[in-house]
């Protein structure tokens, strides 16, 4: 068969090719709302022309488009609330950045250069004996603010919390946002 009857769609993207059929295999293939494409373009305009192209169909994928900018507006919304909630107390208290040294100089660059700020590296034993003592004789007077993995966060958010002290994880300030191509597997799972 000549080759361009046979034609990989992620092989495409390498390179120009004229094919007369794309196949649509392997993973990250699933069509996506990226009009600017042109493969992609070529793609709706014949599942337009398909049977399987009806109103149920649509309205899945209007459902998944409008789900997925829910979620990365909210997702916005939220870090905003964070953002907000921890600038009010750090009105009247003092930050306790629990973090690795990589982070410091991004937290200050955002949080401000406040001298009260206190910096942990949340790999040290020392740092850890630290805040032991810190929770101790400052736990209301102070907020602590983590950026770290899952597992460390979860570890000092529940020896910070038994203490009666506020803690917040600051890590989803720094993540990226997703994208609306995070969702994409998502929404093409209803057409």
């Amino acid at each position: 068969m000549p080759a361009k009857f046979n034609n990989i769609f992620s092989h495409i993207r390498s390179r120009k090719v004229d094919s007369e059929i794309y196949h649509y295999l392997g993973n990250g293939c699933k069509p996506h709302p990226n009009f600017k494409d042109e493969i992609q373009k070529l793609w709706f305009k014949y599942f337009m022309r398909t049977p399987f192209f009806d109103m149920d169909s649509f309205g899945n994928l209007w459902n998944g488009f409008e789900d997925s900018f829910n979620n990365i507006r909210k997702n916005a919304i939220d870090r905003i609330d964070l953002w907000q909630k921890i600038c009010k107390l750090s009105a009247t208290r003092s930050r306790v950045f629990l973090t690795d040294p990589q982070n410091v100089d991004k937290i200050r660059e955002s949080f401000g250069n406040d001298p009260r700020d206190i910096f942990l590296n949340a790999t040290n034993q020392k740092a850890m004996d630290f805040l032991e003592q810190d929770l101790k004789n400052f736990s209301k007077e102070r907020i602590y603010c983590i950026y770290t993995d899952d597992s460390t966060y979860r570890n000092l958010n529940k020896k910070i919390v038994d203490q009666g002290a506020e803690c917040f994880n600051i890590r989803t300030l720094f993540d990226s946002l997703p994208e609306l191509r995070n969702y994409v597997n998502q929404i093409s799972k209803n057409i």
